[in-house]
């Protein structure tokens, strides 16, 4: 899921010709962050999963904090998508619209840094991952609520946490 998000946002940058903008190059940063962050925490978790008669269970505290970064960065993954494509994904026209001979036309002059047809393929695809009532609504969804709520993680996380550690050091001084 998180690549197909970065995907889209690097491929509706390049058709946009807006790669090279600052702006843009930091949304797709932030989204490789949100991707790798993910990654890191399902690997952290699985390497210090807790054994339990035998059954190996995803350490808790790394499973939440991956969990908490990725829910409550989600919104900015769709805001990233929505700038990099620009407002054309609210007013991109009906598939109607799109056949025929008005078809041609449209793709003539909504060609980009590539050609007309080929960037309203990639921004249709930007609409429906960051712009459609269903499948945005959806996924904003569940990633709010998906697996538990944030607060629950948030719970969970000061729960397995060791912050002993750190008070520790403080009363060292």
């Amino acid at each position: 899921m998180a690549n197909l998000y970065l995907g889209t946002a690097s491929l509706v940058a390049r058709a946009n010709g807006v790669w090279d903008a600052h702006h843009v190059r930091s949304r797709i940063v932030d989204m490789i962050m949100w991707k790798e962050i993910m990654k890191m925490g399902a690997i952290a978790s699985a390497v210090t999963a807790h054994i339990e008669e035998g059954i190996a269970i995803p350490n808790p505290l790394y499973t939440n904090i991956a969990k908490l970064y990725s829910n409550t960065n989600f919104s900015k993954i769709l805001e990233g998508l929505v700038d990099i494509a620009g407002g054309i994904i609210a007013t991109l026209p009906s598939e109607e619209d799109l056949r025929g001979e008005l078809g041609d036309r449209i793709a003539k002059y909504l060609a980009g840094a590539v050609d007309g047809k080929e960037r309203i393929k990639i921004l249709k695809i930007d609409k429906e991952l960051a712009g459609s009532s269903s499948l945005t609504g959806y996924s904003l969804a569940l990633m709010i609520h998906a697996e538990g709520s944030i607060e629950a993680s948030r719970i969970s996380l000061l729960r397995e946490y060791n912050i002993a550690e750190a008070e520790e050091l403080v009363k060292k001084y």
